[in-house]
């Protein structure tokens, strides 16, 4: 939903009267809502293969409803029924902090992860002995005196 796959495209949504502040972008986290009314133009999420695609409704057929993703030449490939829409795109959203998330979910991401946990836990590993060490010093010298 980043952005229009070609401007004739854009300047088709604009004369339709779509809201095209409703695109958001990759690592954008946004806010849903609970579904009122199905509104062409909208920006929604669908259930579909146990996943959840979020697309801009540009069609009804047959009490069906076709999405299509703004960056995408062609409508989706399925209809989708009313109940497998499960949310409405609000219009909000909190820009770049998913990019962690995606991040976080790649191979890289994950062993980033992993090193920094390993490396917090092997230093209070270390300070505690270091501290331990220490103490055991100042009792040492304290015993001698």
């Amino acid at each position: 939903m980043s952005k229009f796959y070609n401007n004739k495209l854009a300047e088709d949504y604009s004369n339709l009267g779509y809201d095209s502040s409703l695109q958001f972008k990759v690592g954008d986290i946004c806010i849903f809502e609970k579904i009122e009314e199905l509104k062409l133009g909208d920006v929604y999420g669908y259930l579909y293969d146990n996943k959840i695609i979020t697309h801009r409704l540009v069609g009804i057929e047959d009490g069906n409803y076709i999405f299509r993703g703004d960056n995408n030449p062609s409508n989706d490939q399925i209809l989708v029924s009313q109940e497998n829409i499960v949310y409405h795109y609000t219009g909000q959203k909190v820009p770049q902090i998913g990019l962690f998330i995606l991040y976080a979910q790649s191979l890289y991401g994950a062993w980033t992860l992993l090193c920094i946990i390993g490396i917090t836990i092997s230093s209070d590993i270390v300070l505690r002995k270091i501290h331990q060490i220490n103490k055991q010093r100042a009792e040492e010298v304290n015993y001698e005196i």
